[in-house]
C-alpha cells in the first residue's frame, strides 16, 4: 500500500513533466512543419487523405462498380 501512496505523491509533479514534454514535441512539430517546403506540404496533405481512405469501403465500391458494369453489358 505504501507504493501506491508514494506513486500518487509522484503524480503531480509526473504530470508537470508530461505536460511539459507535449509542449515541447507541439512547439517542434509546429517550427519543423513551418520550414516545410511547398511541396513537402502537398505531400502532408495528400498522405492524411490518403491515410484517412477506409480500405473496405473502396473494395466495396469497386465491386459494387463492377458488378452495375457486369449487368449493363448483359
Amino acid at each position: 500500500m505504501e507504493k501506491d501512496e508514494a506513486a500518487e505523491n509522484n503524480m503531480p509533479g509526473m504530470a508537470k513533466v508530461v505536460e511539459r514534454n507535449i509542449k515541447a514535441s507541439l512547439k517542434r512539430r509546429k517550427l519543423e512543419n513551418e520550414a516545410n517546403t511547398t511541396e513537402e506540404k502537398v505531400a502532408d496533405v495528400i498522405t492524411r487523405f490518403a491515410g484517412s481512405i477506409h480500405p473496405e469501403k473502396v473494395m466495396d465500391t469497386m465491386d459494387k462498380h463492377k458488378e452495375d458494369s457486369q449487368k449493363g453489358q448483359e
